[in-house]
């Protein structure tokens, strides 16, 4: 009877979590290799159903295993072999990408960042003179976005003379990237971690932000998230008692109500359309604050996207609690997941109306200004603009759309890790 193997990229410190959910969602999967941020598992009888894992909540990426671990010196040959495999069962084109990464990628932001360097180099690595060689012989683009249905061709650097060859086909968002990570600008100046987070969330979700949208952020100091929020053109509320960064209160699309959200006169952000948390509290702190903002009555809150803290292993056996809490709140659609640039921490993206993955636009409850401009001013740090775009927004023909559908204008100041 045939064996497939079927290859799981995740963050480092997942492998027991992966484990556990595989034995739950996939039980006759049986686990073969693993090192730290990479496993492997065996399923007899061949053609393994990989939807099975597809809501999985710490896989970054899977597919299937393509022979042996290749050394170095026959990388080359061991990747032909696969496609001309492939060919003679599929014929020609059965693969439309190249992705290569190493299965430490999602082990910290170090590693993430020494990738995206290795990206840009211009250093030809003998490991990129193969790929680049194998790339062009086969007309594969190296390590560029795929899209939805296509096959992907990885290459897994296990260890610094050891690789692992597989293919996938692209049915998740995060599929698109090699090795389940996003690449974005990234600003010469970063106030905080959270602005990776918060970038990586952005583009997993396909929210349809759109420029001018208000949005809340429940415990923004110092400001990394509003930092990335404000980098995609929308008018942001931070609530914290604590310190905002200089840049981000400098910043006339961005208003600091300095205090704790139970303080909060929920008419003050009626016209918010999208919340975002991220705060160093227990899960369920996190969603009893949320509770508060999109169950009062003068409140219409579309989207959240929230930052749940694992502050214990145990707690991942809560998600599906969390999840089922935001659900009876009104929001159909909920997603959870562990983003690249998470820590001990998972994200939750939930919509009230998934159709809005779909369509894009988002109406405001109201059509009058943010009511937060009349409030006195001793309860804000500046007064917001109303719900739309500044006139001194760029045109369309002098911005780009990034993969989560916001429209950026160019800086010639930013470093790209696209």
């Amino acid at each position: 009877m045939k064996s497939e193997f079927i290859f799981v990229a995740c963050k480092s410190e997942a492998n027991d979590f992966v484990k556990s959910e595989v034995s739950k969602l996939a039980a006759e999967w049986k686990p073969s290799f693993s090192r730290p941020g990479f496993l492997t598992f065996k399923v007899d009888g061949g053609n393994p159903d990989l939807a099975r894992l597809n809501h999985s909540r710490f896989i970054r990426t899977l597919g299937v295993n393509i022979g042996k671990f290749a050394k170095f010196d026959s990388l080359a040959f061991d990747l032909k072999a696969a496609v001309d495999s492939f060919a003679n069962e599929a014929g020609d084109g059965f693969f439309q990408h190249l992705h290569f990464w190493p299965r430490n990628i999602g082990k910290n932001d170090q590693s993430i960042f020494a990738f995206f360097q290795w990206l840009h180099s211009e250093m030809d690595d003998p490991i990129r003179l193969q790929l680049k060689a194998f790339s062009e012989a086969h007309q594969l683009p190296l390590n560029r976005t795929a899209s939805s249905d296509e096959k992907v061709l990885n290459v897994i650097q296990i260890d610094e003379d050891q690789f692992a060859i597989g293919w996938h086909e692209v049915k998740l968002r995060q599929q698109k990237w090699p090795g389940g990570v996003p690449r974005f600008p990234i600003p010469d100046s970063v106030v905080s971690r959270a602005f990776f987070k918060t970038k990586e969330a952005m583009m997993w979700s396909r929210f349809p932000f759109q420029e001018g949208d208000v949005c809340v952020e429940l415990g923004s100091a110092p400001g990394g998230s509003v930092q990335a929020l404000l980098d995609a053109k929308l008018e942001v509320i931070g609530i914290d008692p604590a310190v905002m960064d200089e840049s981000i209160m400098a910043n006339p699309s961005f208003t600091h109500m300095k205090k704790r959200n139970a303080y909060i006169n929920k008419k003050d952000i009626a016209d918010a359309k999208w919340l975002f948390a991220d705060s160093n509290v227990a899960p369920q702190h996190t969603l009893d604050s949320v509770a508060e903002i999109v169950n009062n009555q003068h409140t219409s809150v579309h989207g959240l996207v929230l930052t749940l803290k694992l502050l214990q292993d145990k707690l991942t056996h809560e998600i599906n609690q969390y999840a089922a809490t935001v659900k009876s709140w009104g929001f159909n659609f909920v997603r959870v997941r562990q983003l690249a640039f998470n820590r001990n921490e998972v994200c939750l993206i939930a919509l009230k109306r998934k159709s809005l993955l779909r369509f894009g636009k988002v109406k405001s409850k109201s059509s009058k200004p943010n009511p937060v401009a009349s409030t006195p001013k001793e309860n804000q740090s500046k007064t917001p603009k109303p719900n739309k775009p500044s006139e001194n927004s760029p045109k369309a023909n002098e911005s780009s759309t990034n993969e989560s559908g916001i429209s950026e204008s160019k800086s010639a100041e930013s470093k790209s890790a696209e």
